[in-house]
């Protein structure tokens, strides 16, 4: 991700804004599903097992 891309909203900014996400589509996909939209975009990748194991639980 390029640094031009990212943009810093204050919580005021924020706040009352429409979540326009689909959840009743999201609810309908399979994991195989969600891993694939995931795949497809290069600024959400799935962090992988190495990048997973570096978390405190």
């Amino acid at each position: 991700m390029k640094a031009e891309n990212i943009s810093s909203y204050t919580l005021e900014e924020i706040t009352g804004q429409i979540d326009e996400t689909d959840w009743e589509r999201v609810d309908k996909m399979t994991e195989e599903d969600l891993y694939k939209t995931a795949q497809a975009d290069p600024d959400a990748q799935p962090l992988t097992e190495t990048e997973l194991s570096r978390f405190k639980g």
